[in-house]
């Protein structure tokens, strides 16, 4: 294996800790729309998360433990060897401690995705996410349907307290025509690309959209629920409503 091959692996295995916390952080339905990013940008964004944890460690691991983490070992390492003995040297401190450095990198990836977890439910337990645009996450959609979006700092309408959310969603169907479709909000799914997918409506109810005639009542579609497609959907009205 080459030096380059090496050390490439190596800084993977660095900053999978940054990667894992990243990912916990981001795994809420508030981040559902996750784009897939590349291998290269994965690990930049999950260079400053992997360099505090390891600090962490670090100083843990000097201040409680008998052991010291060798950094001198792990620069070489990063930075490629060249001579026999400095390969046989940090190969051998490696295998003398191998089930200490085992334990350090589990104990850390456990701390990475507790981390990730506790720093997203505090930020939406002091509500960050809505009065800074820079932390709001990335499924608006979540923001929508649950009324958050009224909580934000440029939002004109103020925040009340409801029991269900109803939607009036105007689809075309297949031969042109237009639908308006009612119903309480059940659920939403998001598809792989982080966009809506479908959403789940309970009690629901349509008519043909025909806008100047205004005896066109609904119907009762009689079911457990009903699933409109997004690519079907022109448009989207909420109400929250209060019983």
């Amino acid at each position: 294996m080459s030096n380059l091959a090496f050390t490439t692996i190596l800084i993977f295995i660095i900053v999978t800790p940054g990667i894992i916390a990243r990912r916990s952080f981001l795994s809420s339905r508030f981040s559902i729309k996750y784009k897939s990013y590349k291998a290269i940008d994965e690990i930049v964004w999950s260079i400053l998360p992997s360099l505090i944890l390891h600090f962490m460690g670090y100083y843990f691991v000097l201040w409680w433990t008998p052991y010291k983490i060798d950094l001198i070992t792990i620069g070489y390492l990063i930075t490629g060897l060249e001579s026999v003995k400095s390969i046989y040297q940090s190969f051998s401190a490696i295998d003398n401690y191998l089930f200490q450095i085992f334990l350090y990198y589990i104990v850390l990836c456990s701390v990475a995705v507790i981390s990730g977890h506790l720093l997203r439910k505090f930020i939406k337990k002091i509500k960050f996410d809505t009065r800074f645009r820079s932390l709001r996450f990335s499924n608006m959609w979540e923001y929508y349907f649950t009324g958050e979006y009224m909580s934000f700092h440029d939002s004109i309408e103020e925040p009340f307290p409801f029991d269900f959310v109803f939607l009036n969603i105007l689809v075309k169907m297949g031969d042109g025509s237009l639908y308006l479709y009612d119903g309480i909000l059940s659920e939403y799914e998001m598809s792989k690309d982080g966009e809506l997918d479908n959403i789940h409506l309970l009690y629901p109810a349509r008519k043909k959209f025909e806008a100047d005639n205004k005896d066109n009542a609904y119907y009762e579609i009689p079911s457990e629920f009903l699933i409109l497609y997004y690519k079907d959907i022109l448009n989207i009205n909420v109400r929250f409503i209060k019983s």
